[in-house]
C-alpha cells in the first residue's frame, strides 16, 4: 500500500482544536467559556469542541460518545449542536 494514499484520507488538525482556548462567549456568570468546558444547555449536557467538518465551535451531547471513547475528540460524538458565537443564549449556559 502506497504511504501517500493512505495520508490522503485524514483531516488536518487546526489550531482551534486546542484545549483551553478563550471562546468569547460567557455563561450566565459572567466567566467566558474555554474549549473542552463542559457545560448544561438548555436539558442537555456535554462539551465544547472544535467541528473539524464545518470550521466552528459546536456543543456535543455527553451521552451521545458512540464512535470512540476520547473526551476531547469531536470523531467520538455522535450528536452535537453548533454553538452559537454571541452571548444571545448566555443566560441558558451553565459551566459544570
Amino acid at each position: 500500500m502506497d504511504k501517500t494514499n493512505r495520508k490522503s484520507h485524514r483531516l488536518n488538525g487546526h489550531k482551534n482544536q486546542r484545549i483551553g482556548i478563550p471562546l468569547g462567549i460567557h455563561d450566565k456568570n459572567g466567566a467566558e467559556l474555554l474549549s473542552g468546558d463542559k457545560i448544561h444547555w438548555y436539558d442537555s449536557d456535554g462539551i465544547i469542541l472544535w467541528n473539524l467538518e464545518y470550521n466552528e465551535y459546536w456543543f456535543f451531547l455527553s451521552y451521545s460518545k458512540w464512535y470512540g471513547y476520547d473526551e476531547y475528540d469531536c470523531n467520538s460524538y455522535g450528536k452535537g449542536y453548533r454553538l452559537p458565537m454571541d452571548d444571545g443564549v448566555k443566560m441558558e449556559i451553565e459551566r459544570i
